[in-house]
C-alpha cells in the first residue's frame, strides 16, 4: 500500500512537471499605431511591423488602423504590417468609413483566429466598435478584445459598459487591452487635456471596469501617451491611458507587462506575457 501511494505521488509529479515544461510564454502587445505616421508626417507601416518582429510579439492588438484611405497611400495596413512581420492571421474592425477606405482596429496573431466578432459600442460624435478575437493556441482557447474607448467620460462609460456586457457569460479566459484614454488613480500625473479629449476626471470608470476584470500594473515607467517630447505639443505633460485587463485567467500566469521605449507612434506598445 504504501509503494503504491509513492507510486501515485511519482506520476502526479511527472505531470506536473510535464504541465512546467510544456508551459509556452505568450507575449500580447498593444499598440496605438496612429495610421502608421510619423513624427515627421511620413507614413510607415514598416516601422510597426518592426516592432513586432522586435518584441517578437504573438499577438498584436492595434489602434488607429486605416484600411485603404486615400491619407495612406490606399493600403490595407492591417495586411501589409502582418506581412512585413510574417504572421499570417489578421481580422480588421471597422469604426467608420473615412476617406475612401475605413478607419478603426485591427489583431494579428501567430495562432489562428477562429473566430471573431465587431462588438458596436454606444455612439458618440465618432462612431465606435470593440474588436474581439478567438484565438486558439495549441489547441486551447483565448478571447483578446481590443479597446479604443473614446472621447468624453461620459462616453467611455457607456462604451465600455457595453463590452463588459457583452462577454460577461463567457467562461473562456479572455485580456482586454488597448487605449482606454482614462488614467488610472495611481497614474501620475493624472491629466492630459487637449482640445478634443479628456481623459478622465475622476476614478468612476477605472472602478467599474476593475469591479469586473483585474486590471495589471506595469512595471516601471507606467507613462503611455505621449510617446516623447516631440508628441507634446501643448506641454500638458504624459499620462497612463493604454491598459490590460483579464478575466478567467489566473494572475500568476501574468509573467509580465510593460510599456516599450522608443517612438513609432504616438503612444508606446504595450506588452503582456503570459504563460499558456
Amino acid at each position: 500500500m504504501f509503494i503504491k501511494s509513492i507510486f501515485v505521488t511519482f506520476i502526479v509529479l511527472l505531470e506536473c512537471i510535464s504541465n512546467i515544461a510544456s508551459a509556452e510564454l505568450i507575449k500580447i502587445m498593444s499598440f496605438n499605431i496612429h495610421h502608421s505616421e510619423q513624427h515627421d508626417g511620413t507614413i510607415s507601416t514598416a516601422s510597426i511591423a518592426d516592432k513586432i518582429i522586435t518584441e517578437r510579439a504573438d499577438i498584436i492588438v492595434l489602434q488607429e488602423v486605416d484600411d485603404k484611405t486615400k491619407r495612406t497611400n490606399n493600403v490595407d495596413q492591417l495586411a501589409q504590417i502582418a506581412k512585413l512581420a510574417n504572421l499570417k492571421y489578421y481580422k480588421f474592425g471597422a469604426f467608420f468609413d473615412y476617406d475612401g477606405g475605413q478607419y478603426g482596429m485591427g489583431i494579428i496573431s501567430r495562432y489562428p483566429i477562429i473566430d471573431s466578432y465587431n462588438i458596436p459600442l454606444p455612439y458618440g460624435p465618432e462612431p465606435r466598435t470593440s474588436l474581439m478575437t478567438t484565438v486558439n493556441i495549441n489547441g486551447k482557447k483565448l478571447n483578446v478584445i481590443g479597446v479604443h474607448l473614446y472621447r468624453s467620460l461620459e462616453e467611455r462609460t457607456l462604451q465600455a459598459q457595453a463590452i463588459v456586457d457583452y462577454v460577461k457569460s463567457s467562461t473562456l479566459p479572455l485580456i482586454v487591452t488597448g487605449d482606454f484614454n482614462t488614467t488610472p488613480t495611481n497614474s501620475s500625473p493624472t491629466k492630459y487635456v487637449n482640445s478634443t479629449i479628456d481623459h478622465g476626471k475622476d476614478n468612476t470608470l477605472m472602478q467599474y471596469l476593475t469591479s469586473h476584470w483585474t486590471r495589471l500594473e506595469k512595471i516601471g515607467n507606467k507613462v503611455s501617451f505621449p510617446s516623447g517630447d516631440m508628441w507634446d505639443d501643448d506641454g500638458e505633460g504624459q499620462v497612463e491611458i493604454d491598459h490590460t485587463f483579464i478575466k478567467n485567467l489566473d494572475i500568476n500566469s501574468v509573467k509580465a507587462h510593460y510599456l516599450i521605449k522608443g517612438i513609432v507612434s504616438d503612444h508606446r506598445p504595450l506588452i503582456t506575457e503570459i504563460s499558456w
